[in-house]
């Protein structure tokens, strides 16, 4: 046996005409035999009264709904800046890489907020950002970083004037760059007190490839690194950065 559930609702009729357009499908669901309210099977009202409520709940939901929050985007543009050398140490040229892909590129906004994502082909974007004022910060070592200006963000796209310089800082001589595997790069620098000191080989990503840890003394200094990494395994080709 066939049971279905009764509904008891207190009678509500409304003239033919006021019925919502979704509502006339239902009737469908009427099958030959003594008529109902419409021409629907009397056991079918209530049932019907049921569906047509929710409908109505659904539309008022729908048009209750808050509507989304405005959001724009940023983006801009990253190139490192470096030099050159020959198997002496004496610069050749002062290169610029506009295309660099992985570096890392961090943006703040004022309400306290972080993201970071990397470029390509030089180039970073952010999407979905609340309305605001963001910095965008690029680089290798937190001493040497490089920051946009704060840049407002509304509802469209926004681009960061200018671009993010990443240069090489004084103090530090590779040569010769670019190199292949051995005899390897030298890094020469000077100290001025003894104690330990650290020179990384790290990514644009900010990945260490390599890392040298040892106590000299004070004065000039020269590291060989013949392009492998801690485990004794060959970096890829490409670009990196000399942190000391």
């Amino acid at each position: 046996m066939f049971r279905l559930p009764v509904f008891h609702l207190p009678e509500f009729r409304l003239p033919v005409g006021a019925l919502p357009a979704r509502a006339i499908l239902l009737r469908s669901l009427g099958s030959p035999g003594p008529p109902g309210w419409l021409g629907w099977p009397g056991w079918l009202v209530p049932l019907g009264w049921l569906i047509l409520l929710a409908c109505a709940t659904a539309a008022c939901s729908d048009t209750a709904m808050d509507p989304p929050e405005p959001h724009g985007s940023l983006s801009g543009h990253v190139v490192l800046r470096g030099r050159q050398t020959d198997d002496t140490g004496a610069v050749v040229a002062e290169v610029t890489v506009p295309d660099v892909d992985g570096l890392a590129v961090l943006l703040r906004g004022g309400d306290g907020s972080r993201r970071q994502t990397p470029t390509t082909a030089g180039r970073y974007e952010f999407d979905a950002l609340p309305p605001g004022a963001y910095v965008a910060t690029a680089g290798a070592d937190s001493a040497a970083d490089v920051s946009s200006a704060p840049t407002m963000v509304t509802t469209s796209a926004v681009t960061v004037p200018g671009e993010l310089a990443l240069d090489s800082t004084a103090g530090v001589t590779t040569y010769p760059n670019p190199f292949r595997g051995v005899p390897g790069l030298a890094i020469e620098f000077t100290t001025r007190a003894a104690g330990p000191a650290v020179v990384e080989v790290i990514t644009p990503a900010g990945a260490v490839a390599w890392r040298y840890t040892y106590n000299p003394v004070a004065g000039y200094q020269h590291i060989h690194w013949i392009g492998i990494d801690n485990q004794s395994q060959p970096v890829p080709n490409g670009l990196y950065w000399v942190i000391i």
